[in-house]
């Protein structure tokens, strides 16, 4: 009877492990819980630092909105640029001046075609193609005004015929070109 005794767990016992089961669960469980509140406590410090960082975009946009504004306005006064608020009206601008140039020089524009605008180094590019006649004795004087024109006009490519017939010494003959300028434009200031 003694060995059966023996051999018989105490219910304090039984108690005490059952006890220190349930200890180790919950500080497992305690573990695991404190390990999700650091992974949370460091999302949160990544997002504070993130909003800390665009709260500080934002502050210096109006600083950076002043100096673009400065900027357009000092581009808009450049005096080789067209000023318009768009290719467009750059384009219409520039084929006015042109034609006021070749009739100023005893010539005549026969077509103007207005080429799709480019962009380089922050200017728009405004292209446009003439088939122009003008007098021989005339051709000269044209180029020199196209060069020396404000706004400025770049010639990019030039084709001159003459008749076939034509003769040398007749200097009122008429000269046919395919001219192809360049101007830059700058944005209205607003």
């Amino acid at each position: 009877m003694n060995l059966a005794r023996e051999m018989t767990l105490s219910p304090r016992l039984v108690l005490s492990g059952i006890a220190l089961a349930a200890f180790l669960a919950l500080a497992a469980i305690a573990v695991g819980v404190l390990a999700l509140f650091g992974t949370q406590r460091t999302q949160i410090n990544q997002s504070l630092w993130e909003l800390a960082r665009l709260h500080a975009e934002v502050a210096e946009r109006p600083a950076l909105q002043a100096l673009l504004d400065d900027l357009k306005r000092k581009t808009a006064s450049l005096p080789g640029l067209y000023i318009a608020t768009n290719d467009a009206l750059a384009g219409a601008q520039m084929e006015s001046d042109v034609k006021a140039i070749v009739s100023g020089n005893s010539g005549e524009v026969h077509s103007a075609q207005i080429l799709p605008p480019a962009r380089k180094d922050g200017f728009d590019i405004i292209s446009v193609q003439y088939d122009v006649s003008v007098p021989q004795s005339h051709l000269r004087h044209l180029l020199y005004a196209i060069e020396t024109h404000t706004p400025y006009l770049l010639i990019s490519e030039a084709d001159i015929s003459a008749s076939p017939d034509a003769q040398p010494q007749n200097h009122d003959q008429p000269i046919e070109l395919r001219l192809t300028l360049h101007a830059y434009r700058g944005s209205a200031a607003k």
